[in-house]
């Protein structure tokens, strides 16, 4: 019941992306960012362009399913 997102790489050569992939199938508030070639295996250390749609995303799984506490009236 918890929401999961799950960022894999085709080109990660230490993780499994297929297995990364059908992970984030069986889950069932499971998420997949899948990116190819594009990034390796430490994808928050890559260049901008491709880190910058990875934090994006984050923020918007984040801001979906753990939206901030409204304040009090």
């Amino acid at each position: 019941d918890v929401p999961v997102l799950i960022v894999s790489t085709a080109a990660d050569k230490l993780v499994s992306h297929p297995a990364n992939c059908a992970a984030a199938r069986r889950l069932p508030k499971g998420e997949l960012m899948a990116l190819g070639q594009e990034a390796a295996h430490e994808v928050l250390r890559e260049v901008d362009a491709v880190r910058d749609p990875i934090l994006v995303r984050i923020a918007q799984f984040l801001d979906r399913t753990a939206p901030p506490p409204t304040e009090a009236r």
